[in-house]
């Protein structure tokens, strides 16, 4: 797992709120006068694993565990808001026990089995979110670059239309037809060649603003080269 370590003046001032809402747990734990007779093995149960959440919350914020690549998320949730859902059901289901076992025997092994399920939803959903990690970082790249190829088509079909070279009119029309027959997803290899085209699509932009017919056809021959280049590349990595 790609973690970065940063410590931010947000981080130390939620990290400061969780560890005073573990203090304020801890006073009305063992200040309020539960009756301890019923569910007492449950209480214990259920303050561990309430602690223990509110603890690792607090240091998750304290020292900032950030991941660009899929922005600390799972399953599209991000890994903070995860924690702090489960802190919510824990505090509720905590409150329930407490509640409950004043007046009434609550099993320790009902307790035991709640919290063991909760917690492992917890940490198979991180787990998932580091196995899943590669994959869900080349289904984001080939949108992405997906997303290039369509961006260069709409550009290239605009600069067709926008055109006012006749010399050069049939090659950019061709040229045009050739980026839409192109293939619309990337990979690794062809990133180095489509970084090319899209300076030389600059390249022929700027010269048919500029009337550049010269100019112009040489950035056309390069970029048909290259779309060649980026045909080969495709076609050896499948």
């Amino acid at each position: 797992m790609e973690l970065k370590l940063k410590v931010t003046k947000r981080g130390i001032v939620t990290g400061l709120i969780l560890l005073i809402l573990l203090a304020v747990y801890n006073v009305l734990f063992f200040v309020i006068p539960f009756n301890r007779s019923y569910s007492n093995g449950s209480f214990w149960v259920t303050y561990g694993v309430t602690s223990f959440l509110i603890v690792f919350m607090a240091v998750v914020v304290f020292i900032g565990f950030h991941d660009k690549d899929i922005k600390s998320r799972v399953f599209g949730v991000p890994i903070v808001y995860l924690g702090y859902s489960a802190l919510l059901v824990q505090l509720i289901v905590d409150g329930a026990v407490m509640a409950v076992g004043n007046f009434f025997e609550i099993k320790i092994w009902i307790a035991i089995i709640v919290e063991t399920l909760l917690l492992a939803f917890f940490f198979i959903s991180l787990i998932a979110r580091t196995a899943y990690k590669d994959t869900i970082k080349k289904v984001d790249a080939q949108k992405e670059r997906k997303a290039y190829m369509q961006d260069l088509r709409v550009q290239l079909d605009t600069l067709v239309g926008t055109n006012s070279i006749e010399a050069i009119k049939p090659e950019l029309e061709k040229l045009a037809e050739t980026v839409r027959f192109a293939d619309p997803v990337s990979s690794k290899a062809s990133v180095d060649t489509e970084d090319q085209i899209t300076v030389a699509f600059e390249s022929l932009s700027k010269a048919v603003a500029n009337g550049d017919v010269e100019k112009a056809q040489v950035s056309i021959a390069k970029m048909n080269r290259l779309l060649n280049e980026r045909k080969a590349l495709l076609k050896n990595s499948k």
